[in-house]
């Protein structure tokens, strides 16, 4: 996922995912800063308890956190 400010906080991503997909517990979040064109974009990969989750997750593509519209997709293993 993508689109959070510096501020949003592994806690925060857990609490929305938690609030807004009935996720429970996350196994995973890993929050990274990746560098486009001069600008630094915040990413974060979060693994969850099941594949329903993950497709429930994704629903929530074009939702705020925090003022900031997230863009949630399907990560692809390289």
């Amino acid at each position: 996922m993508a689109g959070f400010g510096d501020e949003v906080t592994k806690e925060d991503l857990e609490k929305f995912f938690e609030d807004n997909c009935n996720a429970g517990p996350i196994k995973a979040i890993r929050q990274t800063t990746k560098f486009l064109e001069g600008e630094h974009h915040n990413i974060a990969f979060i693994q969850f308890q099941s594949w329903e989750l993950v497709e429930e997750a994704v629903k929530l593509h074009g939702t705020k956190l925090k003022d900031q519209i997230l863009k949630i997709k399907y990560a692809i293993e390289k």
